[in-house]
């Protein structure tokens, strides 16, 4: 998330806890905190919350009615809509291919998805790590696989 995107989601909260209601100026401590999915990744911002909201989500405290209509529309998934994405990660592509994520490259080998170019200090992962350290719309195709012909 950059800092236009941090204006909106800001905006669209007007500054209160999406949960319940409270100001950012009047929470304690004073200020409202990125509430994101945890089992999706960093990238899947449900919303702004005070700190108390976001303990007990944490927590895993009973959320109040409020709390689940805040949880059952999440911020991303709105904001995907609106630039026609979808939140659910694309099929795993095939051996050989290659993708890009904010700033590196990775392809698909045997092994998993090796950083490219080889022996850059970066981990090898595995396609749902690579979803959920980047998200969805963070990654995109660089080299698709060349198609296998079968030997003569």
């Amino acid at each position: 998330m950059d800092c236009a995107e941090f204006a909106v989601l800001l905006a669209a909260y007007t500054d209160r806890c999406g949960i319940c209601g409270v100001r950012g100026p009047d929470a304690r401590p004073p200020w409202l905190v990125i509430d994101h999915d945890h089992k999706l990744g960093d990238w899947a911002v449900r919303g702004m919350i005070c700190s108390g909201c976001n303990r007990r989500i944490r927590d895993g405290v009973r959320p109040p009615a409020e709390a689940a209509a805040y949880l059952a529309n999440p911020w991303f998934v709105r904001r995907l809509a609106e630039r026609g994405l979808s939140p659910e990660p694309m099929p795993e592509p095939p051996v050989g291919t290659v993708i890009a994520g904010r700033k590196h490259k990775w392809e698909r080998t045997e092994r998993g998805w090796e950083p490219t170019p080889p022996g850059s200090r970066r981990y090898t992962s595995t396609w749902a790590g690579l979803n959920h350290g980047l998200g969805p719309y963070n990654i995109r195709i660089v080299r698709a696989a060349e198609a296998q012909t079968p030997a003569a």
